[in-house]
């Protein structure tokens, strides 16, 4: 028997397009009663395009009088040819099909476009010529997102609009197939949406585990995995149906799914890297870290909606009930860990540092002037033994002098002469800093966060970057918990970011 996997990340129709039946069904008789346009939304690979082809398949098939285009605006320089190639691509497709075009159709098809409009009013005629000869159209745009290139993006997009809205004189219908949503491609180019109204969305997402399962189905009498390795695909796949063609296609020949893994293993990666590129261009991957690995401090409603839809993340059962998410595969979501932590965690430990001691510098100087150390250790005795430090007693009854800022700038000063640091806030450690905040609290509780959050939700990430910050410093992070490790660079880019979003 043949590899039935051959062929992975090209279209799919028949048999090998598994687990799609409700949306073929559904889109079939929508699109062949005439209803409306629509638009296909998903990520790199999901099977966009494939589930399209099938449907036009079948709608072709059981309906007479309908003519459709398939155009990949991707390789379209501009909207003159876009809308002269949706005309001509339906009358080439009724030519196809061995029908007489109506003789009025002759004049506006050899007419030339000098602009925009003049394509767009050529291809409005040509639509109501053949809506009035009993003909109903649809075109589909393939890889959409590439309209914004064009060079008037927001007047091609209003004539699309205008077209579909007449289509009880036109007779078109049009699916959209885009990576984002109409929406998301609209709030670019001019945040003004007039697609996205009129367009079913549908967003094609991993398949469920029957799904996958059907695929697994396909390797025939041959070979079948077995319930381990069954397992260790839906593992690394959560259901895409590329990802788990791919691996099956690699692991046919040695009849195993962790040969397949391994040959898998930089493609999938490059999947995944394909996919961050998009939903960082979107401002949406830092939002699916804080949903998956976390900590949230500005997680927006409409970030988790979107990542819902497209099906990268998966509801989880969390403690007391709580509602947490998971990427939609368990490697995906090992990557997304991965991703959390791949800022070097004493770079970005430095950078938090250097903001917090500049956040407390320039605002204790605006409130209490020059001599402002002076003034908080006067005030606060805890702020007192940071920078004076102050003497232990040991349980044996001796003392013990503990160091301040103060001693230890002046220690540097005598190692290191000119070259040494004279701001008394660079010998601080990050529980030194957090003492400063939390005695002057009302005061800095604008600069993080507000009321959202208190001093008790701060105190609660310093605790742990006290904790962890010796190790670091000294390069032994292997003694700390690698999920500790995790939630420090997260709090790190949390004060980041809420300190330089006010």
């Amino acid at each position: 028997m043949q590899n039935p996997f051959y062929g992975y990340g090209t279209i799919v129709l028949g048999q090998r397009l598994v687990g799609r039946d409700h949306d073929i069904q559904h889109f079939t008789d929508y699109l062949s009663s005439h209803s409306g346009s629509l638009s296909v939304i998903g990520e790199h690979r999901i099977g966009k395009s494939s589930l399209l082809h099938e449907i036009l398949e079948r709608i072709t098939k059981a309906k007479v009088n309908f003519c459709y285009t398939w155009l990949d605006v991707s390789t379209l320089p501009n909207s003159i040819v876009a809308f002269r190639e949706m005309l001509d691509g339906l009358l080439e497709c009724l030519e196809g099909q061995g029908q007489s075009l109506p003789e009025s159709l002759g004049p506006v098809r050899h007419r030339d476009s000098a602009d925009s409009y003049s394509a767009y009013r050529r291809c409005q005629q040509g639509l109501n010529l053949l809506r009035k000869a009993g003909i109903s159209s649809l075109i589909v745009l393939d890889e959409f997102d590439a309209v914004r290139q064009f060079e008037e993006p927001e007047s091609f997009i209003r004539r699309l609009r205008a077209l579909i809205d007449a289509r009880h004189t036109t007779g078109l219908s049009v699916v959209t197939i885009s990576r984002r949503s109409l929406l998301a491609i609209e709030k670019q180019l001019s945040g003004i949406s007039n697609l996205d109204g009129v367009c079913e969305k549908h967003y094609v997402t991993p398949l469920s585990e029957e799904g996958l399962s059907e695929i697994v189905k396909r390797c025939g009498e041959v070979w079948q995995p077995s319930a381990e390795e069954y397992e260790l695909l839906k593992w690394y796949t959560g259901g895409h149906p590329y990802l788990a063609e791919m691996i099956l296609c690699h692991s046919w020949d040695a009849q195993s799914v962790s040969v397949g893994i391994e040959k898998s293993q930089a493609n999938i990666l490059d999947h995944y890297q394909h996919l961050r590129d998009l939903l960082t261009e979107d401002d949406l991957f830092e939002q699916l870290l804080q949903i998956t690995v976390g900590p949230r401090w500005n997680l927006k409603t409409e970030s988790l909606a979107r990542l819902k839809q497209y099906g990268l993340i998966k509801p989880v059962s969390g403690e007391n009930g709580s509602h947490q998410y998971r990427g939609w595969s368990e490697h995906f979501q090992a990557y997304l860990e991965k991703c959390s932590r791949e800022i070097p965690l004493w770079e970005i430990w430095k950078a938090t540092e250097s903001t917090l001691r500049d956040l407390i510098e320039s605002i204790c100087y605006q409130e209490l002037g020059p001599e402002w150390l002076d003034k908080l250790c006067n005030r606060h005795e805890s702020v007192k033994k940071i920078i004076a430090g102050y003497e232990l007693e040991e349980a044996d009854g001796r003392k013990r002098k503990i160091e301040g800022c103060k001693d230890r700038m002046l220690k540097e000063q005598r190692h290191f002469g000119l070259s040494a640091s004279n701001r008394i806030l660079e010998y601080t450690y990050p529980a030194d800093l957090w003492t400063i905040i939390g005695a002057e609290w009302k005061t800095f509780q604008d600069f993080l966060g507000g009321k959202n959050k208190d001093k008790k939700y701060w105190n609660e990430r310093f605790a742990l970057l006290a904790k962890i910050r010796n190790p670091i410093a000294h390069n032994r992070e292997y003694v700390v918990p690698e999920h500790e490790l995790t939630l420090a660079q997260a709090y790190c880019k949390e004060v980041l970011a809420t300190i330089n979003k006010e």
